[in-house]
């Protein structure tokens, strides 16, 4: 396995993230292995591979590490702080599960809907054959399908303005066929979840964004979670790096801008900043099964239908969820990471939040 590095020697480079992986996997066991991990976190720093890290490791009631290394600037040498600003992109989409879950509970809406019984013009969607040819899909697209990424919606992000509100990105969506039969196929697609962040709109009669700050953020404290950064939390926020042109370490892409653009809509699938204390806050509600400091956020059951397999193929997915025999987790495109693992006693929770526009090195591993 091929690693982007300053070092010469490729033995050196595979010890290096070989050490790094090791005592992440392990960190929680030792009383030693906070500061092994925090220094081998500091070697891709030096290195110029990322230009900082949150790394928490907790179980379902307390936190166990909470290390930051590095800088959420480093040009400027600004220090990267347990409360930083992350973009943490597609860990939105377990969280829009969650608020479907919720209007699921209350009555709402049932899972196995038809989406156009809320979303009208999906009702006459075509489906596009190899050979090019359209006609009507054989199986009727539901709300399970949308979380699930199994209902055939294109993959990828909308090309559409972010000024735009769902109501009108599905209307838009509407104009497009399907890339394969709804409830049979597995296609990651954000234009799904962005329907689903509209269903919620037309169930709750609330704002997408709205219903996500009463139902979850709030009850959870996740003060820092938001769709749209305020100018004191942009303070917070973390600089995005990518790799510069001639592959010798990592360059600055300045897009504050874009982000706080106040007409910036909210996007289901990919839109949310946050910050490590709020995943955490997040993270340990779903391991407590559905309970955040004795709050009942969503039932057992919920929780249950969101973390088991519910897609027809690989990769296995769930409801807003990627679902592995040994975790449940979501990355996040910009450098962001979280994972539950499977065990009933203590449920380890690890996030890893850095900002990186690609393959983030760490998730190499």
């Amino acid at each position: 396995m091929k690693f982007m590095t300053n070092q010469n020697n490729p033995l050196n480079v595979m010890k290096k993230f070989l050490v790094l992986f090791l005592s992440i996997l392990f960190s929680f066991n030792s009383a030693f292995a906070e500061s092994d991990l925090e220094s081998n976190l500091q070697i891709l720093v030096d290195d110029d591979e990322i230009a900082g890290a949150v790394v928490v490791v907790a179980n379902k009631d307390k936190v166990l590490e909470f290390i930051t290394v590095g800088y959420a600037n480093k040009e400027n040498q600004v220090p990267i702080q347990k409360d930083s600003l992350f973009r943490v992109a597609s860990q939105t989409k377990p969280m829009t599960a969650l608020a479907v879950m919720i209007l699921v509970e209350a009555g709402k809406l049932s899972l196995d809907d038809e989406v156009s019984k809320y979303i009208p013009e999906y009702a006459n969607l075509l489906i596009e054959d190899e050979d090019g040819t359209t006609r009507p899909p054989k199986n009727k697209m539901i709300v399970r399908d949308l979380l699930s990424h199994s209902s055939g919606l294109a993959g990828g992000l909308p090309a559409l303005s972010e000024m735009n509100t769902l109501e009108f990105m599905v209307k838009e969506f509407a104009n497009s066929p399907l890339k394969c039969e709804p409830s049979t196929k597995h296609i990651y697609s954000n234009v799904g979840m962005i329907s689903a962040g509209r269903v919620v709109e037309v169930t709750s009669g609330m704002p997408y964004a709205e219903f996500m700050k009463e139902k979850i953020f709030t009850p959870l404290e996740m003060h820092d979670t938001t769709f749209t950064p305020t100018e004191k939390q942009l303070k917070r926020f973390v600089t995005i790096y990518k790799r510069n042109a001639d592959n010798t370490g990592i360059v600055a892409i300045d897009d504050r801008a874009k982000f706080s653009n106040p007409r910036r809509q909210p996007l289901p699938g990919n839109g949310l900043f946050s910050t490590a204390p709020d995943i955490l806050n997040f993270c340990q509600m779903i391991a407590n099964d559905g309970v955040f400091k004795g709050k009942r956020i969503v039932s057992s059951e919920s929780v249950k239908e969101m973390t088991k397999k519910q897609t027809y193929d690989a990769p296995t997915y769930g409801l807003g969820w990627g679902i592995d025999k040994n975790f449940i987790g979501h990355d996040g495109s910009a450098g962001t990471r979280m994972r539950i693992y499977n065990d009933k006693d203590q449920k380890i929770i690890k996030i890893f939040l850095s900002q990186y526009a690609g393959d983030c090195p760490l998730f190499k591993l």
